[in-house]
C-alpha cells in the first residue's frame, strides 16, 4: 500500500485536500485490507469509503470489455449502492439515448481514446451555458441527483473500468478536488479488472445490449424477478431474452449455460 500512500499524499499537496481527508482514505483502504480477501467484498467496501470521502449519496462501479465506441462497451461486473429499482432502470435508458449519447458518452470516449483514461466532473464535459437545458441534467433530475464525477480506466489488456458517482439536489457540484481523489480510486488493484475475470468478446457476439445485461445477472444467479426489476421491464419480457439466450448458446437451462461460460474462461 505504501505506493497508494505516496499518491494521495502527493494529491493532498497538488490540490490542498485537509489532512483528515487524507487520513481517511489511507486508514479506510488499510482497513479494508486487513479485513478481507474477498475482491467483490473490497470493491464495495472502497465504494462505501470513497462515497463518504466525496460527499456522495450512491454511485456504479463496472468493468468490461471493448474500446470506447457506442454499442461496443460489453459490461462484465457492476456493483452500486445508494440505487433505487427506478434508479438502476433510468441509467439503464442512458445506453439507448442518442441525446445522451452525444452530450456524455461521446466526449467522455474521445478523451479516453487520446490517454487511456478520463478522470471528470459534470463541467468537464457539459459546459454551464449547455447544462441548464441539456438532456443529461433532465435525466439525472428524474432521480434527483444535481452533477456527477467519474473516472474510466483502460488496461493493456483492452478491458475498462469505471465509477461514476452523483450528488444530490442542494449538494454543491462536483470540483476538481473531487476528481483528484476519484482518479485515484482506480488505481487500486482492487478496482480493476484482474486476468481470471476476462473472458473473450467473442462470448457476446451476436446478442443485444439488452440480452448481454440479461445474460450477467443470470451468470451471477439472479432470478427472473430480481432482473425484471432492476432493468424496469416485465417478467415476460426478461423470460423473452432468456429464450433468446438459451437459443443463442443451445443450451437449455441456466445450469447449462453456466456451464458453457465456465468453458469458455
Amino acid at each position: 500500500m505504501n505506493n497508494h500512500s505516496e499518491d494521495f499524499r502527493e494529491a493532498g499537496s497538488r490540490h490542498s485536500f485537509d489532512h483528515s481527508v487524507v487520513l481517511q482514505v489511507l486508514r479506510g483502504i488499510t482497513s479494508v485490507a486487513d479485513s478481507s480477501h474477498d475482491l467483490a467484498e473490497r470493491r464495495s467496501a472502497v465504494l462505501a469509503l470513497f462515497a463518504e470521502v466525496l460527499g456522495s449519496t450512491c454511485g456504479i462501479w463496472a468493468w468490461g470489455y471493448g474500446w470506447p465506441s457506442p454499442g461496443l462497451l460489453i459490461p462484465i461486473a457492476v456493483l452500486d449502492f445508494g440505487m433505487t429499482v427506478e434508479d438502476r432502470a433510468s441509467i439503464m435508458q442512458w445506453g439507448i439515448d442518442k441525446d445522451i449519447e452525444s452530450e456524455f458518452q461521446v466526449p467522455i470516449m474521445q478523451r479516453v481514446l487520446r490517454t487511456n483514461e478520463s478522470t471528470d466532473v459534470r463541467r468537464d464535459i457539459i459546459s454551464d451555458d449547455v447544462w441548464s437545458n441539456s438532456h443529461m441534467r433532465r435525466a439525472l433530475l428524474k432521480s434527483g441527483w444535481a452533477s456527477w464525477a467519474h473516472s474510466v480506466r483502460y488496461s493493456e489488456r483492452n478491458t475498462w473500468s469505471n465509477i461514476i458517482f452523483f450528488r444530490k439536489l442542494g449538494q454543491e457540484e462536483f470540483g476538481a478536488r473531487e476528481a483528484a481523489i476519484l482518479s485515484l480510486m482506480l488505481q487500486l488493484p482492487w478496482m480493476q479488472s484482474t486476468a481470471e475475470e476476462s473472458m473473450p468478446p467473442t462470448f457476446f457476439e451476436g446478442l443485444t445490449f439488452r440480452q448481454r445485461t440479461v445474460l450477467l445477472m443470470l451468470l451471477d444467479g439472479k432470478p427472473r424477478k430480481t432482473i425484471a426489476q432492476h432493468l424496469g421491464i416485465a417478467e415476460d419480457t426478461v423470460g423473452d431474452h432468456i429464450k433468446a439466450i438459451y437459443a443463442h448458446f443451445q443450451v437449455n437451462s441456466a445450469g447449462e449455460l453456466a456451464a458453457h461460460f465456465l468453458r469458455k474462461r
